[in-house]
């Protein structure tokens, strides 16, 4: 699955540079926290799984920013990786 994903957005790995200065990798940060529009909340967890799956086909680490209009972890608790 993540072949065909990465093999769909291979120009943006080209256009995009993956690391920052002194050779660190970017992460991908969905941030959700009231300072614009976000949609409804089944648009914010497809927003998190849409992120998600371009960190794993660029191979970035992956934070999640939610704190609005509640804190993600009041409803939701990490499985198997803490972000």
């Amino acid at each position: 699955m993540y072949t065909s994903l990465r093999l769909r957005i291979q120009p943006l790995l080209r256009r995009y540079n993956i690391f920052g200065r002194f050779g660190i990798k970017k992460a991908v940060v969905y941030r959700c926290d009231g300072t614009s529009f976000h949609g409804g909340l089944c648009d914010r967890f497809k927003g998190i799984v849409v992120s998600y799956a371009f960190a794993k086909a660029t191979k970035r680490p992956f934070k999640i920013l939610y704190n609005f209009p509640f804190q993600l972890t009041d409803f939701l608790e990490p499985r198997q990786t803490d972000w």
